[in-house]
């Protein structure tokens, strides 16, 4: 739950008003939503355990994992079945979200293992958890609408680099002891993820429609 609560209030605030009966107007299919849902749940958790196996100090291979990941959704955003419903940037901030629980949610089997419940630990992740979901359902909107509007290059490379300066300035909140120093930067990782997810609300989704008479446009 301390994995999945955060990623699903998310995506009920951001996207609930794209679709009935808030909006009259529909965006997309919640169907294709779940899917997407299921889809990166395991895809994280697959992600947070080879990152684990293939473990090495430093940055190198969580980087090549983020790379790996952002490259992974163009590929699956991009199929024709997905592409034409027109609704990329929705199926991504969902695919996003997703694959950012599941990674969550192997940093809390990591560390319910190791550390037992430690409630420092337990805080400290809790909010880098927060952070990560809003960064991995706002690159996801940006990788689908990139895919939208055939800017595959330039949205892929803008959502690498968010997510790699995300990264950074937690690597010192997962890998050190708590202290002053980590609490600046796992400050600096949740400014900027709240940044960047306000900027894909006024940015990336499209202004809400109220016409009266119900339409799709999935």
């Amino acid at each position: 739950m301390l994995a999945f609560a955060p990623a699903l209030l998310l995506l009920y605030y951001s996207l609930s008003g794209y679709t009935w009966p808030k909006s009259q107007v529909v965006y997309f299919d919640d169907r294709w939503i779940f899917g997407f849902l299921a889809l990166g749940i395991v895809a994280g958790a697959a992600l947070f355990f080879l990152e684990l196996i293939f473990a090495y100090p430093g940055f190198a291979v969580p980087m090549l994992f983020i790379v790996a990941e952002e490259l992974a959704m163009t590929v699956i955003l991009n199929f024709p079945s997905v592409r034409r419903k027109g609704s990329g940037r929705f199926y991504g901030f969902a695919f996003g979200t997703a694959i950012s629980a599941g990674i969550v949610m192997g940093e809390y089997a990591e560390l319910f293992t190791y550390r037992g419940y430690d409630l420092i630990g337990m805080a400290v992740l809790f909010v880098y958890s927060v952070g990560l979901e809003l960064v991995g359902a706002s690159t996801g909107g940006i990788v689908g609408l990139a895919v939208e509007s055939r800017k595959l290059p330039y949205g892929l490379a803008m959502a690498i680099v968010f997510q790699a300066a995300f990264g950074l300035l937690n690597f010192p909140v997962l890998h050190f002891q708590p202290s002053s120093l980590t609490a600046f930067f796992a400050a600096g990782g949740t400014g900027m993820s709240v940044a960047l997810y306000l900027y894909v609300l006024k940015r990336i989704l499209p202004p809400r429609k109220t016409e009266e008479r119900k339409k799709r446009i999935i």
